[in-house]
């Protein structure tokens, strides 16, 4: 794990650096200037912190050690840049400030993004977002196309949240029979119907964890409601139980279904839309974003032992590709498969 100096005596100062940070970076604390020299001249930080009020002690330090990333920081004055000509960066303790400055610098690893491949703006927003998610408890509204990687999102979600030790549990609710639901996400408590037993439902097995229910658009009506009274209420009862049980679980939504409309429809209740579009990810579609083809298509291929041809690529280019990301992977299997060589050629690939 790599290490950050922060430089202060404030112990709220240094709390919630390493509050937003420690999941990153080992934090080393100190109010010792041969120990700030020493940093700065051996680099042997990622990055260093400093607490703007000690400014004035430093200054001589930093002008002459400009090759350590060196930050401001504070609780009380307005966002100002200072000592502009050797570059240092003065951020004010928004700490989501402090965090886009630098975890999520292009230069920095998280391995987490690993699988979440691209280089286009959207994809950089897209991780920006999750970043800031992520730290958060409240529900979150994963939104975009079939084949966009919506599921992949969500697991992201889960790995760099304060839930990550614990279960993910993923389930869909289009592949669950409308009689069945309501059992399956609160579990059953004996005799509740015939052949009822005792058994834990989705909601108790996510317990600590993270639950995503993907594609909510399906969701019974009825079942909207329990949901929605969950969420509100932080409890649940199992089938044929008068018993509250906590709920502590975070949920997670998914669907490539336009909600809104589905309220008109009167498919999907306004009151559950509100309660879960607090955070709203929109990822988007692979058309948008052609840029990513190419290192998506690499990434993949890389797993099987293979390559594709110039022309190959220049042909997956030109493809609109409606099914997004799991339409290009099935190609690339398929692909994979009829080619016995280590490269792919233009004429093994298969467009519909």
């Amino acid at each position: 794990m790599e290490r950050v100096l922060f430089f202060s005596k404030d112990l709220d100062l240094l709390g919630i650096c390493r509050n937003f940070l420690k999941d990153r970076f080992e934090i080393i604390s100190t109010c010792s200037l041969s120990m700030l020299k020493s940093g700065l001249e051996k680099c042997s930080y990622k990055f260093i912190i400093i607490d703007y009020e000690y400014r004035n002690v430093v200054t001589e330090y930093l002008h002459n050690n400009k090759k350590q990333n060196v930050y401001f920081v504070t609780t009380r004055i307005s966002h100002e840049s200072v000592f502009n000509e050797i570059k240092i960066l003065f951020v004010p303790l928004d700490l989501n400030i402090l965090l886009e400055e630098f975890l999520f610098d292009d230069n920095i690893e998280i391995p987490e993004f690993d699988n979440l491949v691209g280089i286009s703006t959207e994809i950089k927003e897209l991780k920006k977002e999750i970043l800031k998610i992520a730290k958060s408890e409240l529900p979150v509204l994963i939104m975009g196309e079939s084949g966009v990687g919506k599921n992949l999102i969500a697991n992201l979600i889960h790995s760099i949240s304060t839930r990550k030790n614990n279960v993910f549990y993923h389930v869909n609710i289009a592949s669950i029979a409308t009689h069945l639901l309501e059992s399956e996400l609160f579990g059953t408590v004996s005799g509740a119907f015939t052949g009822a037993e005792n058994r834990e439902g989705f909601f108790q097995s996510a317990d600590k964890g993270s639950l995503f229910l993907d594609e909510i658009g399906e969701l019974d009506y009825s079942v909207q409601a329990k949901i929605l009274h969950s969420l509100e209420s932080g409890m649940y009862k199992k089938v044929g139980s008068d018993k509250d049980f906590k709920l502590n679980a975070r949920l997670l939504f998914a669907t490539n279904a336009n909600l809104l409309d589905m309220v008109e429809k009167k498919k999907f209740r306004l009151d559950l839309y509100y309660r879960i579009n607090k955070l709203i990810l929109n990822v988007p579609p692979l058309r948008s974003r052609k840029e990513d083809i190419i290192p998506l298509s690499k990434f993949y291929l890389s797993k099987k032992g293979k390559t594709l041809s110039s022309d190959a690529l220049s042909f997956l280019m030109e493809y609109s590709w409606p099914g997004n990301i799991r339409e290009l992977f099935n190609v690339l299997d398929s692909s994979a498969i009829r080619c016995t060589s280590e490269t792919i050629d233009k004429s093994f690939i298969s467009l519909e």
